[in-house]
């Protein structure tokens, strides 16, 4: 935002392997260095198909300066900004949002399953175990398996949450009925009763400790 204007931000239709045995939504971004247009112009999104004519989905929802804002892709539906003035933000009701702490790819060594956790251990929950309209609860997820996953961590890891909280799968994609998926954690049934941790494909919503000490 500093030293480009954005032109398109193109979301690519074919979500296999446009990486190597990968199923993940891509986007494109195309950036203008800034000083060589003599206009500014409203930047774009097209749906960019595979063997068919690219579809044209209408203008970013961006902001003009540089925020943290999140950009909002146009869905073809929608006619107005979607960030109005005035809205409230998780901040306002008290609240921040965490990013998943456990990579387990890359510390398959502090992860075991099982049916209690040790002391050294709190239980993980999972993208997978956060679904619509279903309890959930840190389950392993191998067929016909009741084990849960459970993590080694210090008990003093600031890692660990020691709340209630909201848990949403992170990734998503535009041909799931439902965008954000979300489940309720409550502390007291987790367990243990300890505290969790949730996985790297999870975004956890919790009270602002902050302001709930004051």
């Amino acid at each position: 935002m500093e030293t480009t204007y954005v032109l398109q931000l193109d979301p690519i239709d074919k979500r296999s392997d446009v990486f190597l045995d990968v199923l993940y939504d891509v986007c494109v971004l195309v950036l203008q260095k800034k000083g060589a247009l003599s206009r500014i112009v409203a930047p774009t999104s097209s749906l960019l198909m595979i063997g068919q004519p690219n579809r044209a989905l209408g203008n970013l929802d961006i902001p003009d300066h540089v925020t943290g804002r999140m950009w909002a892709l146009p869905d073809e539906k929608q006619k107005e900004g979607l960030f109005q003035s005035g809205l409230e933000t998780l901040a306002d009701y008290g609240y921040i949002a965490r990013a998943g702490y456990f990579v387990w790819n890359r510390e398959q060594h502090r992860y075991r399953t099982g049916n209690k956790p040790r002391l050294t251990e709190v239980p993980l929950f999972w993208a997978h175990n956060v679904k619509a309209n279903r309890l959930c609860i840190p389950w392993d997820g191998k067929p016909k398996s009741s084990r849960i996953g459970f993590v080694k961590i210090e008990c003093e890891n600031p890692a660990i949450i020691r709340s209630d909280a909201i848990i949403l799968q992170r990734t998503s994609n535009r041909r799931q009925p439902r965008r954000l998926i979300a489940a309720i954690v409550r502390k007291a049934k987790t367990p243990g009763k300890r505290g969790f941790v949730t996985e790297n494909h999870t975004i956890v919503i919790i009270p602002d400790p902050a302001r709930s000490r004051r």
